[in-house]
């Protein structure tokens, strides 16, 4: 694949990258509660996962119907990177610039629906007091700058974990020897 092959590639990771802008920045909008909900259920939902697989198929239309593992792993890889980016200047504008006092604001919200689950759940107060201080503890300094560029390396590893299955689910290789029609038997 050369520059000019990476287009959709591009495409597809500025695609994924707006998407979580604009809907992370609405559920901001909305609220904490939505915003907190966001942060909670984002990371599992395979939203961006299924925009690149279908960008792949896309590109291994493209090149008439084949494509090489390389070159669905590239395809997908770069629109990781492009994806990353967006995620984190998004990251950065709200959490230092919009909102400075973002995290602690959606601390206050996962650490109470942290609670009521539990309490739901039957958990022992112990357990739950346990939870939530082990919870304030890892919240402290998640969004610095520099936990945001390590966390930024970081979901490049996950990402490049996720290119491989994308490669691997969307790679066609050519017949060495053509196809077979019964006019050639």
């Amino acid at each position: 694949m050369n520059g000019f092959d990476n287009r959709l590639a591009l495409r597809f990771g500025i695609i994924g990258g707006l998407l979580f802008a604009v809907i992370c920045m609405g559920c901001w909008a909305a609220g904490m509660n939505a915003f907190a909900s966001f942060l909670m259920w984002y990371t599992w939902l395979p939203v961006i996962f299924a925009l690149f697989l279908i960008g792949a198929f896309q590109r291994r239309k493209q090149l008439g119907g084949y494509m090489s593992f390389r070159d669905a792993l590239v395809f997908a890889f770069l629109a990781y990177v492009i994806y990353e980016v967006f995620y984190a200047i998004v990251t950065i504008v709200l959490y230092k610039a919009i909102d400075p006092h973002l995290q602690d604001k959606v601390m206050v919200v996962i650490l109470d629906k942290t609670r009521t689950f539990m309490e739901n759940m039957g958990a022992k107060q112990e357990d739950i007091d346990k939870a939530i201080d082990k919870a304030q503890l890892s919240n402290e300094g998640t969004y610095s700058i520099k936990q945001i560029f390590v966390g930024f390396g970081m979901s490049l590893i996950y990402d490049f974990v996720k290119s491989v299955i994308i490669a691997a689910i969307t790679q066609r290789r050519k017949p060495v020897f053509g196809e077979i029609k019964e006019s050639n038997i």
